[in-house]
């Protein structure tokens, strides 16, 4: 009989010859060929897992949950379902999309690699109080759910942000000197130590991309592969490296849009002190008011009443004192229907 190793190579050039194979849909011939050979390829698959039942090779997927969150549409709906709960076709199986990631990365990275029976290990390893306060989502429910979709898929809280560094680092170099771990995915960063580690040259372990990586990740020279799972994992910041820090706490994260528009809105209502003396264009303060009820109501208690009689009414073009000539060789005129009612200074604020 052939040995595990052999027929994993023949499941791999099953898996591409079908891979291959293009079609224009379900009545083209080609289609049924495609389809019998990844029948093909399953089927020798499990021929693997009844003749090798107590096969102990493993992959191990780390994940430092500070560097590496889930992507926040699986947070909220942990909340609401239990995963367990979850049909395979759902669109947030946690465990399916994880599967097939791995399962495709190991195919096209080494064909040599039993995955029909080696297992897929899941350690995640988070402060969940301060990891909280960063997502503002509650992970205890969120935690629970994840540690029942698979026996072999953990979530474990601890101290704090040190702790989880040290726990993902004893792990790494467990999981070096374990003959059964075919091979790692390492979802971390931020940490110099992490850095350290991966630049040790090894081809059993993929960095997976994740949104604690920032712009200068991929300048980073790294002895191994790299893996982005947009389907778990949110996406890299790529935050500008020499973005200037802001003189107050947000939370150390790009802000959002929403809280930005409520910023520049609160700015809009504050007065600019220079009035129609203004020369920015982009001016972050007031020159409008903001308030609908002054249309109706009394005025007065509004900060920006000055504001209110503004004459919207176009007068004419002021020439700069560096600025070219006008097209029309002299300023624009104001077409005469309209020429009495201009006000001899239109903004008076």
């Amino acid at each position: 009989m052939a040995s595990s190793k052999k027929i994993a190579e023949l499941v791999a050039r099953l898996r591409n010859l079908a891979d291959g194979i293009s079609t224009d849909g379900n009545d083209d011939p080609r289609e049924k060929s495609r389809n019998a050979l990844r029948k093909a390829a399953v089927d020798l698959e499990q021929d693997i897992v009844k003749s090798h039942p107590h096969d102990d090779s493993y992959v191990l997927v780390l994940i430092d949950a500070h560097s590496h969150p889930f992507n926040k549409e699986i947070f909220y709906r942990s909340t609401d379902q239990s995963y367990p709960a979850l049909d395979r076709e759902q669109p947030l199986n946690a465990k399916k999309r994880l599967y097939e990631a791995v399962r495709t990365h190991l195919i096209r990275l080494s064909p040599t690699i039993p995955l029909g029976t080696s297992r897929i290990v899941v350690r995640i390893y988070a402060n969940t109080i301060k990891l909280e306060n960063d997502l503002l989502y509650p992970l205890q429910q969120f935690a629970v759910q994840f540690s029942s979709l698979d026996s072999d898929f953990d979530f474990f809280s601890v101290g704090d942000e040190a702790m989880v560094e040290l726990k993902v680092v004893d792990a790494l170099e467990a999981a070096r000197k374990d003959g059964d771990c075919k091979h790692v995915f390492l979802a971390a960063w931020r940490r110099p130590v992490y850095i350290s580690m991966l630049q040790t040259p090894s081809r059993n372990i993929t960095l997976i991309q994740g949104h604690g990586m920032g712009a200068g990740a991929k300048f980073v020279p790294l002895p191994c592969d790299m893996l982005s799972i947009s389907e778990i994992f949110s996406k890299p910041e790529e935050e500008d490296v020499f973005l200037s820090i802001p003189s107050f706490a947000t939370g150390n994260h790009i802000m959002a849009i929403l809280v930005l528009k409520a910023f520049r809105y609160s700015v809009k209502r504050t007065p600019c002190a220079r009035g129609s003396d203004c020369p920015l264009i982009d001016c972050i303060y007031g020159h409008v008011c903001q308030e609908t009820n002054c249309l109706k109501d009394d005025p007065k208690p509004c900060r920006m009443r000055r504001f209110h009689g503004v004459d919207l009414a176009f007068a004419s073009w002021v020439k700069g004192k560096h600025a070219p000539e006008f097209p029309t060789g002299g300023p624009v005129q104001v077409p005469g229907e309209y020429a009495e009612e201009v006000p001899a200074e239109s903004f008076w604020f």
